[in-house]
């Protein structure tokens, strides 16, 4: 017979102060349309203390599903928000993939596969590398 795993999930009253102070700078920031008013969200956060140019660097107040004023920088409220591009820091260098059969075992043969390629399918022997080095907290993990 299987055990349901127990969870221990408390909150405190600090922690639902702090709910509820997010809440608040969301209700100070929301526009009737539903949008945020970045600079209501900037003053009510520097309003705690913070100087009005930390106040957009502090991870205070609720943001949109869409990731709209997910940065509360002057100019930068649609960075990291869907349907926009991220600016690159680095050159792009998208490698070679491993060969592989786009339909299966038939009639089309094995072909090369690429991460540069704009269609078709990409085959990757190690799909989770990248993922598995950045929560390997080892001291033997190459990363």
């Amino acid at each position: 017979m299987a055990t349901t795993p127990q969870y221990n999930f408390n909150v405190n009253r600090q922690d639902l102060d702090f709910i509820l102070q997010q809440i608040k700078y969301a209700e100070v920031s929301t526009l009737p349309n539903g949008q945020i008013d970045g600079n209501a969200l900037r003053n009510a956060i520097a309003g705690v203390g913070a100087q009005p140019s930390a106040a957009a660097l502090l991870p205070y107040g609720l943001r949109t599903v869409d990731g709209t004023w997910n940065n509360l920088l002057p100019g930068q409220e649609r960075s990291g928000a869907a349907d926009n591009l991220m600016p690159r820091l680095v050159p792009i260098n998208l490698q070679a993939a491993q060969p592989g059969d786009p339909d299966g075992p038939g009639p089309a043969p094995v072909g090369p596969s690429s991460y540069a390629q704009n269609s078709g399918a990409v085959f990757d022997a190690q799909p989770r590398i990248v993922s598995n080095l950045i929560v390997d907290q080892t001291a033997n993990n190459p990363a």
